[in-house]
């Protein structure tokens, strides 16, 4: 799905106007941060596996998995201004 949306937003750019030029940019920009965060991880997680054993790559993962839900634990225990102005 990112590779797709990444070849969709290439084109975009190249042929997009000045403003959804700039839009599409951004949106190529995330997805080509998004691509090399999932090489990485996968560079990495290999990388464990091979040199020192499996356990450390899913101990990994579950790290940060971890982080990942208590900074989005932290994130929904205050509702945002968008979510007040709903309710109003």
């Amino acid at each position: 799905m990112t590779l797709t949306g990444l070849s969709a937003d290439f084109r975009a750019v190249l042929r997009g106007e000045s403003a959804t030029r700039s839009a599409a940019r951004m949106d190529l920009a995330r997805r080509l941060g998004v691509t090399g965060a999932m090489l990485a991880g996968a560079v990495l997680s290999a990388w464990l596996v091979l040199t020192v054993s499996a356990l450390s790559a899913l101990s990994l993962a579950t790290g940060l998995l971890a982080v990942v839900v208590i900074g989005a634990g932290f994130a929904v225990a205050r509702p945002g201004a968008w979510r007040a102005a709903a309710r109003a």
